[in-house]
């Protein structure tokens, strides 16, 4: 059996509807006051002490880095994440709103399972570190949590 045998409709749509239809709502909705934060505080620089849709994507929404195919749902709802941050970071240009998509690393929770080579604890605080350092040139990018850019 083929990894696309496996896979259910309703799978995707789900999978959608939780990682790329919901967090895009989420900024729609929240559109309005992201700009009012922005414009509230002019001399700061573009980061999240100005104004910032942080998304949590996964490596595993990668289009490059994938070398092993199957889990469609996961990978095609967070690509879409991706390519949605993307359109975010240049639609919210002029009003000087960041957007980058975040990946959390493979961590030891119920999905990740307990031979994740990053804890809780460890991804948490890289990606708090990594948010206080967020630059105008970060905007529009997908970030690992200790920084490193990651390919689309």
């Amino acid at each position: 059996m083929t990894k696309i045998s496996a896979i259910r409709r309703k799978e995707l749509v789900e999978g959608f509807e939780v990682n790329t239809i919901a967090p895009i709502m989420l900024t729609k909705a929240l559109l309005h006051q992201l700009e009012a934060a922005s414009a509230a505080n002019p001399k700061e620089a573009m980061g999240i002490q100005k104004a910032a849709v942080i998304n949590i994507s996964s490596i595993l929404g990668s289009i490059e880095s994938n070398d092993q195919g199957g889990m469609y749902a996961y990978r095609c709802s967070k690509a879409a994440l991706n390519a949605a941050t993307r359109s975010m970071s240049l639609d919210f240009r002029k009003s000087h709103v960041m957007a980058v998509s975040i990946h959390p690393g493979w961590v030891q929770t119920d999905m990740g399972g307990p031979r994740a080579p990053v804890n809780p604890e460890e991804s948490t605080l890289s990606i708090i570190a990594l948010l206080k350092g967020l630059q105008a040139h970060d905007n529009g990018y997908f970030l690992q949590y200790d920084g490193t850019r990651l390919p689309w």
